[in-house]
């Protein structure tokens, strides 16, 4: 794996303030080197440990919010900030064929706010009912923008609210004042319209360089996999796998440099797993270490039966990552992004229905895209069955059962419709993998 450089940075979030080690990553963003205690400026929480291998992103947004008082974004994992990065891409949705998104928001309150502006311009050819609607129309977009953080947005908010009043400062009539300060609100808009494809382009770019991050990690636990697999079905094994057993059939003088072999590729492999300092991956990497310098040290004394049972605990440990993988990727990435979809999708529906009357939380519920939830459960059940295959006997710390009481406890609120809690049961399964 590639090394990537550290640096010291200081990073604020919440109030308080972190001077920590880090390492900075292809997509500019950060891990946490070493563990921290976040002292939260007056905050109910107090103080906040935060575990190595946490990751930071710089959140210049938050950070002009905040007067700098949160300059950086907390994500517990890899697979954390992925599913956030293809989150904020899907928002945006700057393609038609992408459905329901900020894009398409707002082209149609920019359509809304002309409309406004022609009523207030030519107001006698409209009849009292167009007008009605048209000033229903107007104060819905004001509330919708009222809970709006973008800056164009905020400033067009206060434009349109400016716009609604048509006396001018000296108590006269004036319409037309009036329409072109509401005309300057969707000047706003335009500018946002043009900064949203600049956005996505760039949170696609930095969500791709996390994906091959990820797949960097994976990537290295198959070789492991690879070199260490014993397959019974096709009496197949991996080159270390094959060593081994050219070691017990070789003569003294052959022998020794067929172990030399094997312990060099074992150090090879526990340089790079000593790098690996991210969440979710840095438990097991250690752990990986661990097996790999047991391994090391017997490849010294030459006992190949310990050398075999010590290949067959990396298999062991190796196994978990891949299903910690299937976890993340296959179930809580799908229904996460199914998620998000349908409340976007319900939030588009709940547009024409002022802030007063509409209901406070969006409901996800089966009817709504009963397909892809029963494809999200049959994901699941192939997760369980790989889970099965997992031992937690050689594990310093069992975590088997407390996986599969979380899974179940996530299938129990599958049935009830609890789609939210079934996802953060999942997460907090991930956790222990």
């Amino acid at each position: 794996m590639q090394t990537y450089f550290q640096v010291i940075k200081i990073i604020q979030n919440r109030g308080g303030r972190l001077w920590i080690s880090v390492q900075v990553i292809p997509s500019n963003d950060l891990i946490q080197q070493r563990p921290a205690t976040l002292r939260v400026a007056n905050g109910k929480a107090g103080n906040i440990f935060i575990p190595a291998g946490t990751l930071w992103r710089a959140n210049h947004t938050r950070a002009k919010e905040t007067a700098g008082a949160s300059t950086h974004a907390r994500y517990d994992d890899l697979y954390d900030l992925l599913r956030s990065g293809r989150h904020a891409v899907c928002q945006y949705a700057v393609h038609d064929s992408d459905g329901a998104g900020e894009m398409r928001e707002v082209r149609e309150d920019i359509e809304t706010a002309r409309a406004f502006v022609r009523f207030m311009l030519v107001s006698g050819m409209y009849e009292p009912d167009e007008k009605r609607e048209l000033l229903e129309m107007q104060s819905l977009l004001v509330s919708r923008y009222e809970i709006k953080r973008a800056r164009h947005k905020t400033v067009a908010r206060s434009q349109f609210m400016r716009g609604m009043i048509t006396t001018d400062s000296i108590g006269r009539n004036n319409p037309p004042a009036a329409a072109m300060v509401s005309g300057a609100g969707i000047g706003h808009l335009l500018k946002r319209l043009t900064d949203i494809p600049r956005l996505s382009t760039c949170m696609d770019r930095r969500t791709i360089q996390v994906y091959v991050f990820i797949q960097s990690h994976m990537n290295l636990y198959r070789e492991l996999w690879d070199d260490v697999r014993v397959d019974t079905k096709s009496r197949s094994r991996g080159i270390l796998q094959q060593w081994i057993i050219r070691v017990s059939m070789s003569e003294s003088r052959t022998k020794k440099a067929f172990l030399r072999k094997i312990r060099r590729r074992l150090c090879e492999y526990r340089e790079a797993f000593t790098e690996i300092r991210t969440r979710p991956f840095c438990k097991n990497a250690a752990h990986t270490v661990k097996d790999l310098n047991a391994a090391i040290e017997t490849c010294k004394v030459g006992d190949l039966r310990i050398l075999r049972i010590q290949c067959a605990k990396l298999r062991r440990g190796i196994r978990w990552v891949f299903v910690l993988d299937v976890l993340q990727i296959e179930v809580i990435s799908r229904l996460s992004f199914l998620l998000a979809r349908l409340r976007r999708e319900e939030t588009k529906r709940r547009r024409s229905i002022p802030c007063n009357k509409r209901e406070k939380t969006i409901q996800i519920t089966r009817d709504m895209a009963p397909v892809e939830f029963a494809a999200v459960e049959r994901l699941l059940a192939s997760f369980l069955h790989r889970l099965d295959r997992c031992s937690d006997a050689t594990l310093d710390v069992p975590v088997k059962a407390k996986v599969e009481c979380l899974i179940r406890g996530a299938e129990y609120a599958m049935t009830v419709d609890d789609w939210t809690l079934a996802k953060k049961r999942l997460i907090s399964a991930a956790k222990f993998l």
